[in-house]
């Protein structure tokens, strides 16, 4: 099966040539990048690229819009959709193939950095069900997030999902070209939860495979830019999908319940009693990531040391239960 890999990069072009090296070594047979109307040098970076077809955009139509463009100067039976802040690890896009004979997409766990020390979440399903549970349980909530992603990371076979992340995925051709790609009608953000909202209702399926392994050189944080076409986006996909009394019954009536404020980080060690470490930027501590810490007692100053983004909150989960957290700031 040919696999066609389809970058887009929008001032990313620093992380391609190792994306790219990393896709050649896998035995991608087609790499095409689409440079989004980026600067001068990011467009003269892309077209330096060895191996690579370039497509330079005379616009910035968007993520998706962006995807769907690189897809339609494709010919492989399988589509890897990536950002191109992202590297493949060994052997994990053969798994990701191998999953296809049972799946119409499939995706991997994503590590933060190259030492592979932190799991980055998987998204969780934006569904007004899912949110109700949030707002008004905040605590039964997290408990179902954090099992879910426990289940994802620590799986041994591949895993069925609602969605799978933007930053990377595999599909195959015929379920992409089923659904006619992405909406172009989302410039940035819930993209991909649109794409899997809609494969679901066409009776196709998705997994995570744990066994694969990319590295997402990830920022959690927006700019002002970003957080208003989340904002945009955010509002019209709950506008395709929840429904109208539930947006109003949100908007007049529901008000989130108050939940245990994080503790200040002490200078001491902190007793990890069998806990996993998690890191995430907000103090409900969803969503989060997965440090992967052997030791029982956690040293703060060391701890921050590996952090790539020192924002935020640490939290000791044992099993689903979130025990302590912990300010960064």
């Amino acid at each position: 099966m040919m696999i066609s890999a389809v970058i887009v990069n929008h001032r990313t072009s620093a992380y391609l040539p190792g994306l790219v090296q990393s896709l050649q070594r896998e035995g991608v047979g087609e790499i095409c990048v689409c440079d989004s109307f980026s600067n001068p040098e990011e467009r003269e970076a892309v077209r330096r690229l060895a191996g690579v077809r370039s497509i330079l955009l005379d616009d910035n139509p968007g993520y998706g819009a962006s995807l769907n463009r690189g897809v339609r100067e494709t010919h492989g039976e399988a589509l890897l959709l990536m950002n191109a802040d992202v590297e493949l690890l060994p052997g994990s896009l053969r798994l990701l193939a191998r999953a296809l004979d049972d799946f119409d997409a499939a995706g991997p766990n994503f590590f933060w950095e190259k030492d592979c020390s932190i799991l980055l979440p998987h998204p969780y399903r934006h569904s007004w069900k899912n949110e109700l549970l949030q707002l008004t349980l905040p605590e039964v909530y997290r408990r179902k997030y954090l099992a879910h992603q426990r289940l994802l990371w620590n799986g041994d076979a591949p895993c069925p999902v609602d969605l799978l992340g933007g930053a990377a995925f595999l599909i195959r051709r015929e379920a992409f070209a089923a659904l006619e790609g992405f909406d172009e009608a989302f410039f940035l953000y819930f993209e991909e939860n649109d794409f899997f909202h809609r494969l679901r209702d066409a009776g196709r399926n998705a997994a995570v495979v744990p066994g694969a392994h990319f590295i997402h050189h990830h920022d959690p944080s927006r700019t002002p830019e970003a957080d208003a076409h989340y904002q945009v986006s955010k509002a019209y996909f709950e506008k395709k999908y929840f429904p109208a009394s539930y947006m109003q019954l949100r908007a007049s009536y529901i008000t989130p319940p108050r939940m245990r404020p994080p503790e200040s980080l002490p200078p001491e060690p902190i007793p990890r009693k069998g806990c996993d470490v998690l890191f995430s930027i907000v103090p409900e501590m969803v969503p989060c990531a997965l440090m992967r810490v052997e030791e029982h007692a956690l040293n703060p100053q060391t701890l921050l040391e590996r952090l790539p983004h020192k924002k935020g909150f640490l939290g000791l989960a044992d099993g689903p239960d979130v025990v302590r957290a912990f300010a960064l700031d």
